[in-house]
């Protein structure tokens, strides 16, 4: 039985988390112009029609009984405008791309890296050597042997 009771809780708490925006009083009600509107939740929509019936409330969650060509409801977009096949020069793809984003919007990027082999590598070490960074110069010192050996991982051609 009391699985079954935290079955019903996790569910009830999911329902919640998912639907809130329309079950608690419609927060996205509280925009007085479309720029609020769609800087509340990803969820908010505007309708630009302008009725009697959308003077109060032109923003919310389902605006059905919006002219669907009244309604803004940007979407986020991921445009890849330069994608060149890996080769020695070329290590990461894509090499360009365009990102809309919806305010609070998200955009997934997928990026692939083939490093090509012995690509020249210089490694710099830019520190201040007052005595506030004498314990990680003493650090970089003590680990400088394994630090080359694990660059010799990505390349022979290195320099330090």
């Amino acid at each position: 039985m009391p699985k079954m009771f935290l079955s019903s809780i996790l569910v009830a708490v999911l329902g919640l988390t998912i639907f809130w925006p329309t079950v608690q009083g419609q927060p996205c009600h509280q925009a007085a112009n479309c720029s609020e509107c769609l800087q509340i939740s990803p969820v908010c929509m505007w309708c630009s029609e302008r009725s009697e019936e959308w003077q109060t409330q032109r923003c919310g969650v389902n605006l059905d009984t919006c002219e669907p060509g009244s309604l803004v409801n940007p979407q986020s977009e991921l445009t890849v405008t330069k994608n060149l096949p890996h080769s020695e020069k070329i290590q990461v793809t894509p090499q360009e791309i365009f990102v809309k984003l919806r305010p609070h919007g998200k955009q997934q990027v997928r990026i692939q890296l083939k490093p090509a082999p012995n690509y020249p590598l210089d490694v710099y070490y830019l520190m201040d050597h007052s005595n506030s960074m004498k314990d990680d110069l003493q650090t970089l010192k003590d680990s400088s042997v394994s630090l080359a050996e694990a660059i010799q991982n990505v390349s022979y051609n290195y320099r330090i």
